[in-house]
């Protein structure tokens, strides 16, 4: 299980394809992927997006994807909500 673990992860750090992806997309992707790895599916609320770097969308993805994995880890939660939203 840690060697796939492991080859998950570094498959997974360069994400290439997030680059001609808009924001939305991006964590939509996150949310599917981990739908099909744990069986556990998430809502998914935009209130506001603004244009994001390519760097900034591999972190948000990042956050997306660990958030999930701990609350499918850690938390007895029938329902889980990703919302995106823009603040300055």
């Amino acid at each position: 299980d840690s060697a796939r673990e492991i080859r998950g992860i570094s498959t997974g750090l360069a994400l290439p394809e997030l680059r001609a992806m808009p924001l939305q997309d991006v964590v939509n992707l996150a949310v599917q992927r981990h739908a099909l790895a744990t069986g556990h599916t998430a809502q998914v609320e935009f209130r506001s997006l603004s244009e994001v770097t390519q760097s900034h969308k591999a972190c948000i993805y990042r956050v997306v994807q660990e958030s999930l994995a701990n609350a499918t880890k850690h938390s007895k939660a029938e329902r889980v909500t990703v919302t995106v939203e823009a603040q300055r």
